[in-house]
């Protein structure tokens, strides 16, 4: 898979090759001669293709802040398969909920053919010792609940699935 970069709304495809020390980037096919030295934390300096930059960068997760010729960016990178997984799910509106990092499952709040609505807590996980809700994402009754409590699953997995269903079936 290609390594994806967001940038300012724009997806570029950057790929780094090795020289000697150093390395050169390829962004979109584009070849350029790349160098980033520290100068304190926090603040580097930054050489491509024979220009010289002062630049800030702090990271958060999959995030990089980076502040250059006083404008801020905002870089993420980009889990191919996850943007593959969210884009079906947008086309085909399926109703699956997927699990955002590895954990376990340590408390159930809904049961199958539960009517929820967005925001309704369906199930409580622990990844990493910190309790994460999950939520209905959408209008309807619970289909699936695949895993049980105390069970394991990986990024990724389907934690559960909303069926639609009509307006005079759901609570007020």
């Amino acid at each position: 898979m290609e390594p994806l970069f967001e940038v300012g709304g724009r997806t570029l495809r950057v790929v780094p090759i090795l020289r000697g020390s150093g390395f050169d980037l390829e962004i979109d096919g584009r070849p350029a001669e790349a160098a980033l030295a520290p100068l304190a934390p926090g603040e580097f300096e930054l050489r491509c293709d024979g220009g010289v930059e002062r630049v800030f960068l702090a990271q958060e997760g999959d995030r990089v802040f980076v502040h250059l010729r006083g404008r801020a960016l905002e870089v993420t990178v980009v889990d191919p398969l996850e943007r593959a997984r969210q884009q079906t799910r947008a086309r085909l509106g399926a109703g699956e909920i997927f699990a955002p990092m590895p954990g376990v499952v340590v408390e159930v709040l809904a049961a199958i053919g539960d009517a929820v609505r967005p925001g309704d807590t369906l199930l409580v996980i622990e990844s990493m010792k910190l309790q994460t809700a999950i939520p209905a994402e959408r209008e309807g009754r619970v289909a699936a609940l695949p895993v049980a409590l105390g069970a394991s699953f990986r990024r990724g997995d389907v934690l559960a699935r909303i069926e639609s269903a009509p307006a005079e079936a759901l609570p007020a």
